[in-house]
């Protein structure tokens, strides 16, 4: 929560803005990602119940991710889509586990090795899937509105959040966070 409060603190909450992960593609400004979540402003709230829903102005899709219905839906409000990069215009929302942030190179290979190993060992399904998983991530990278650096640069040291985090690995960071100390 203090990270995003560090966000937010230079905003007021009577404009009309939501922030994210953003991607390009499908909507003419971007739309942020479901999984790495969204944050509204209060009049961007007020907007959606009141005009999206209240006066149906926002239609529902069910052929398209909830995502991206919800920047289609923010781009006919005109609710602006802020920037939440940090002032080294490191990203802030992250649509991955945060070790597929900080090693997405190693990621890719680990996944290519995975993906030859399990065809000669469970067959044609399994490679299917591990390709998949290359795929989104060359999906990723193609359609960031904002250019990631890879590594240790690629995220803001007041990260907000990772999509896939279990239970079991938000306890552990917050352990890593609050409670490790050094001697």
């Amino acid at each position: 929560m203090e990270n995003m409060r560090h966000l937010l603190v230079n905003y007021s909450p009577d404009e009309t803005l939501w922030f994210g992960s953003r991607f390009r593609r499908f909507v003419k400004h971007g739309y942020m990602s479901g999984g790495a979540g969204y944050v509204l402003s209060r009049e961007a709230v007020r907007r959606l119940v009141e005009d999206g829903f209240g006066k149906q102005k926002c239609k529902r899709n069910e052929s398209f991710a909830e995502d991206v219905e919800m920047g289609r839906c923010m781009q006919t409000l005109k609710v602006r889509a802020g920037d939440s990069r940090d002032e080294k215009k490191r990203n802030r929302f992250f649509p991955f586990l945060p070790a597929d942030h900080l090693a997405p190179t190693l990621q890719r290979r680990v996944k290519v090795t995975l993906a030859l190993s399990c065809f000669l060992t469970f067959g044609l399904f399994r490679i299917i899937l591990d390709l998949t998983g290359i795929w989104q991530t060359a999906w990723y990278w193609k359609n960031l509105f904002y250019p990631e650096k890879e590594g240790n640069e690629c995220c803001s040291h007041r990260a907000i959040s990772f999509h896939y985090v279990t239970p079991g690995k938000m306890r552990e960071m917050e352990y890593l966070t609050y409670s490790l100390r050094t001697s």
